[in-house]
């Protein structure tokens, strides 16, 4: 990164992260997130207050923290999803929960009469949870060491590379950086220890099939709201698909709906491998009016 560039980069990013209009932001963001992508490593950590009002530290070599520092949020469609449905006194589960962005958001919406339980099987992953946690002097969140699935036992793990530890996985990775066991378990493990739940996010890197398979008595239970990480291509690995998955949860009761930058759109199973890659909420009744509140703001 030339001098210029590593001196505006910080002008940039608050800029992004603070104003509210719309003036010349992807044109920042095109210009100065490449850049992170290939220098953020040399740059160190910074600690950011998000647009959900808790503060952040961000890994400026990680692709999920270069994203952070410059716009204060990650994946906005998803997050402004999950900031609506969540209220205090909720009870939120993050199903691999990375470094703990949504983790953290949740933890600000349901406030301290709510609980978030976060399930992270990756130890250099949980310890950023654990900083950013303390960071903000969270007391309702559980931070769970294993992998969610459909039985106890244990797994090998395969940990992405330095920079996208994100898309590390229970399936192999061909850029892996390390392979480990982790535990796994059933959520439904934990059925007499939650005593409802308002919302699941599941992103699993492809086991998102055996995490659902882990908690149908819990789905009987409580019919959360489910978001998911669809992606056919890693779901194969495991004999799942994008079409079965969707199938599964419509099939007790759920219906489906795409996560886009203008909100929500209702879809069906044998549309769900028409993207590579997007995020889906599931809902076991109709949305209705809650529809219009869960458009992402321009």
């Amino acid at each position: 990164m030339n001098p210029l560039n590593r001196l505006m980069l910080p002008l940039a990013a608050f800029y992004l992260r603070s104003c509210t209009f719309d003036i010349g932001r992807w044109r920042l963001l095109n210009h100065f997130l490449p850049m992170l992508r290939k220098d953020g490593s040399l740059m160190g950590e910074r600690i950011v207050n998000t647009h959900y009002g808790f503060r952040y530290k961000a890994d400026l070599g990680d692709w999920l923290g270069q994203y952070v520092y410059l716009t204060g949020v990650y994946e906005p469609p998803t997050a402004h999803v999950i900031s609506t449905l969540l209220n205090p006194g909720d009870i939120f589960i993050d199903v691999g929960a990375n470094s703990g962005f949504f983790t953290l958001l949740a933890s600000r919406r349901v406030g301290p009469t709510g609980r978030v339980l976060s399930f992270e099987p990756l130890p250099s992953m949980r310890s950023r949870i654990t900083e950013n946690i303390a960071l903000n002097e969270m007391g309702n969140v559980t931070l769970h060491r294993v992998a969610l699935s459909n039985s106890v036992g244990e797994v090998t793990f395969y940990e992405g590379p330095q920079g996208h530890k994100g898309i590390s996985s229970m399936r192999p990775i061909g850029e892996a950086s390390a392979i480990l066991q982790v535990p796994t378990m059933p959520l439904d493990d934990l059925a007499d220890k939650i005593p409802s739940i308002k919302l699941i996010k599941i992103d699993v890197e492809g086991a998102e099939q055996l995490a659902i398979e882990g908690m149908k008595k819990l789905l009987a239970q409580h019919h959360p709201y489910l978001i998911i990480e669809i992606t056919d291509q890693y779901l194969k690995p495991f004999g799942h698909s994008a079409q079965g998955l969707s199938n599964s949860l419509c099939s007790l009761g759920y219906r489906m709906y795409k996560i886009t930058p203008n909100g929500l759109t209702e879809t069906s199973p044998d549309r769900a491998a028409d993207e590579d890659q997007y995020n889906a909420l599931f809902s076991k009744n109709p949305l209705g009016s809650l529809l219009s509140h869960v458009l992402i703001p321009q």
